[in-house]
């Protein structure tokens, strides 16, 4: 999907739901695979520039402070590792929770 304002909310709670959630005191993280963005060789730059603005869009629809993590993935192919920061691995967490979180210790249990 190209283009900055190519997205929909799948349901209009969300960006009250959201709001709600970091008036509570919640951070809000969003972790995001964006492999695809490899197959746009030629306007890698475009399809970049397209989700950071659909993101963008997002994040002023909740009007709420969001935190973004984007896994770009290292391609595909025998020779490649297994990308430690592309979902479903924890790579984006752990970096978030580690490096990204103001030396707050996240509550696992709520």
């Amino acid at each position: 999907m190209i283009g900055a304002d190519q997205w929909s909310l799948h349901y209009k709670s969300i960006p009250e739901k959201l709001q709600r959630m970091y008036n509570d005191g919640y951070k809000l993280v969003i972790l995001t695979n964006e492999s695809n963005i490899e197959r746009h060789k030629n306007k890698r730059q475009q399809a970049v520039d397209s989700k950071v603005g659909r993101l963008d869009n997002f994040i002023e629809c909740v009007k709420a402070p969001i935190q973004v993590f984007i896994a770009c993935g290292l391609g595909k192919g025998k020779d490649i590792p297994d990308d430690p920061y592309h979902k479903p691995n924890p790579g984006m967490w752990w970096l978030m929770a580690q490096h990204f979180n103001s030396g707050i210790e996240i509550d696992m249990d709520q």
